[in-house]
């Protein structure tokens, strides 16, 4: 076990979590990406009255850190449990923040933080896109205390509604810096290439060794131009044709939502899954149109995969594969899209095309997604309620997500001001009440 010594660890520990009335206290910040994002908020935190001890596991870590208050933990996973308990005994932190909660260097802090009682804000990209961030206490996706029936989500929305003093939706629209998006994340690569010999024992989350992954990018931005080109024929072919087509957009295999929060076999298992239920169930005159996800970095060869075991089933002549496009017009015109439990179900939702979902999704429930089989739904998709889904999309936005962006700079000063709203109480969040029930209040 690595424990911080008097070179990483700051020299003035935070005195208490609540020495001033309006200071947001001491937060620990974990693990985030490749942005900016987490320093400014430290800095936001700071400037406040508060305190924000950033904690490295790795050199990508380091250099977004920032460069005060920074705790280096380099030692191995099975260390972690003791390492939490000292930074916690020494700050006596008010909560902690971090981005993905099922990352291995994260669970173990997420589970004192939880038995001491202190507040955990798991921060993601947003669970609507472009231009939100989800910010939620306790967890995200398949671990947020969203409720998952009807009449709880509606009762919180009305509570939201009578309660809400400004509405999110007046913002003004936010979209992400791609090309900075990349610079950062191979910036952040870099770092952990280069300062590896500084966290020996750091492990990544991700299931692909980094270099297996620079190669996939090589090869699917070799074949960027022809992509591109491909794509626009086929959909200049649909909106031609206008033939009845059901949307299937995949996600990344190295997503914890793929990889935690679905059993379906990882994305080519549940490739396999859907395209054998449209070849035996699926009316002869319907297509289904399968869209490449835009980060997916090109390991797997799904084009490939998708085209052999299409010719197999006798479907090779009513399956495309698209890498790119416009996937607001994709939905408008989709009979209803088939997918995991990705974040476009709820663009389909909120556009009112019917969802088959097969994973832990946060809008998998009665009202909304379909609970047909899949088998069923390519005949006669059931379509969601829009009251439920009026209802889902007010509490999202109301108390699980906050305007901004982590890869633009007017996202990031967006966000961080956004999220220095929630630590204060100024924007309320889901919590469990005594009595174990989701409520909306300020954050713990």
């Amino acid at each position: 076990m690595t424990l911080p010594d008097d070179n990483h660890m700051p020299h003035h520990p935070h005195e208490s979590a609540t020495a001033h009335p309006h200071s947001p206290g001491c937060w620990l910040i974990l693990q985030g990406l490749g942005t900016p994002f987490f320093r400014v908020l430290a800095e936001k935190i700071e400037a406040v009255g508060g305190k924000a001890i950033r904690v490295n596991f790795c050199g990508g870590d380091q250099v977004f850190g920032g460069a005060e208050a920074q705790v280096a933990y380099r030692g191995r996973e099975d260390g972690l449990t003791a390492f939490y308990t000292h930074l916690f005994d020494t700050y006596t932190p008010r909560g902690i923040l971090l981005f993905g909660d099922q990352r291995p260097v994260h669970r173990p802090a997420i589970a004192l933080a939880r038995k001491r009682g202190l507040a955990v804000l798991c921060i993601e990209e947003g669970y609507l896109r472009p231009g939100w961030l989800t910010l939620e206490h306790g967890g995200t996706n398949a671990a947020s205390l969203l409720p998952r029936d009807a009449h709880t989500l509606q009762a919180l929305a009305a509570q939201l509604n009578a309660t809400s003093t400004a509405t999110h939706d007046e913002h003004p629209p936010i979209a992400t810096d791609f090309p900075a998006r990349v610079r950062w994340d191979l910036w952040h690569k870099a770092a952990n290439i280069a300062l590896g010999w500084r966290y020996r024992g750091y492990r990544t989350h991700r299931p692909y060794p980094m270099r297996r992954e620079a190669a996939g990018w090589l090869r699917r931005l070799a074949r960027r131009g022809e992509m591109r080109r491909h794509t626009a024929r086929v959909w200049q072919h649909y909106r031609d044709t206008r033939p009845k087509f059901f949307l299937l957009p995949l996600q990344l295999n190295s997503d914890t939502q793929m990889r935690i929060h679905a059993d379906v076999g990882g994305v080519d298992g549940f490739l396999d899954t859907v395209l054998a239920s449209f070849a035996a169930h699926a009316p002869a005159d319907v297509r289904l149109l399968i869209k490449n996800h835009p980060l997916d970095n090109g390991v797997l060869d799904y084009r490939a995969q998708i085209d052999r075991r299409s010719v197999v089933l006798g479907i090779a002549d009513r399956v495309d594969f698209i890498d790119g496009g416009d996937l607001e017009a994709m939905l408008d015109a989709a009979q209803g899209t088939v997918l995991v439990n990705s974040t476009v179900g709820l663009a389909a939702l909120t556009r009112g095309v019917p969802v088959h979902a097969s994973g832990k999704a946060i809008y998998r429930m009665p009202g909304i997604t379909s609970d047909q089989p899949l088998d069923a739904f390519w005949s006669a998709p059931a379509a969601p309620d829009p009251a439920v889904v009026d209802a889902l999309i007010a509490v999202l936005k109301g108390a699980c997500m906050i305007p901004g962006d982590l890869f633009s700079k007017a996202g990031i000063a967006t966000g961080t001001d956004r999220a220095l709203d929630v630590i204060m109480g100024r924007i309320p969040r889901l919590t469990l009440g005594q009595d174990g029930q989701t409520e909306v209040g300020p954050c713990p």
